[in-house]
């Protein structure tokens, strides 16, 4: 499946295939028949690369950046010492 998540953000590098769109769009290769057997990618980043494309990936990444230099800089403002476990 991993191969398949990069073969359509190949195909559909700036916007993807679209939200939950990646299992019907994975089953236009893999099978005839119906798709309810299939599942996602098991990898959360490949999977939104490939249905978000490079531009939800970049919103993932920045939600991601926020959120660490936010906890970076509520830890060093308080008084007390506080361990940060990633």
């Amino acid at each position: 499946m991993n191969s398949v998540a990069v073969e359509l953000f190949i195909q559909h590098p700036l916007l993807g295939v679209g939200v939950n769109n990646f299992i019907p769009m994975a089953a236009d290769d893999l099978l005839i028949g119906p798709n309810r057997f299939l599942q996602p990618v098991h990898s959360m980043f490949l999977l939104q690369l490939s249905e978000t494309g490079v531009i939800g990936m970049s919103a993932l990444g920045f939600v991601f950046i926020y959120a660490l230099i936010s906890i970076y800089k509520s830890s060093n403002s308080s008084q007390q010492k506080h361990v940060l476990y990633l």
